[in-house]
């Protein structure tokens, strides 16, 4: 069993009195989950489980909100024995970009950096990694960030993640 934590901040004038209409962040919240269980299904093909736990102290001048990824296996000696990799929950968080990676680059990184344009071409440059090219421009990331920016799931649900922000004063 593996667990990271994270901790999403909204801020805003909307939430600097530390209240937070439900009927945005609750949607928001199911969709983190569902993000995360979405990446796990794409990083790893096995058995594996991912919960999402909320472990929030509220407190005035902003609304943040603490999570616990945790993933667990429900055939640890068959993936041990087939030696295959498995993501922890650490390395989901890493790819999907909302902790820190050596290279910094996950795939919120990604949808932040292509901003709408569309990738002209991939090259595979290592074991794990490629190098994307969008136009002139190239970005060396992890084959795990490339498929999790491939799969619509993974990006509807970070635009659930994103929602509160189309809300005004909330940031």
């Amino acid at each position: 069993m593996s667990k990271e934590r994270l901790h999403i901040a909204y801020c805003g004038d909307s939430v600097d009195n530390g209240s937070m209409d439900v009927n945005m962040l609750a949607p928001a919240l199911l969709s983190i989950g569902d993000l995360v269980s979405e990446a796990n299904n794409v990083l790893n093909h096995d058995g594996s489980k991912v919960r999402v736990y909320v472990t929030s102290n509220f407190e005035k001048g902003s609304f943040e909100i603490g999570l616990e990824v945790v993933h667990t296996l429900a055939e640890q000696v068959s993936i041990f024995l087939n030696a295959l990799e498995t993501y922890s929950a650490h390395d989901i968080m890493e790819e999907l970009g909302l902790a820190a990676t050596l290279s910094g680059v996950g795939m919120i990184q990604i949808i932040q950096w292509l901003h709408g344009r569309d990738i002209t071409r991939v090259e595979k440059i290592g074991n794990n990694q490629v190098k994307v090219f969008v136009d002139e421009e190239e970005k060396i990331i992890t084959i795990g960030a490339l498929n999790l920016f491939r799969s619509l799931k993974t990006r509807k649900h970070i635009e659930g993640v994103m929602s509160p922000l189309k809300q005004e004063g909330v940031e």
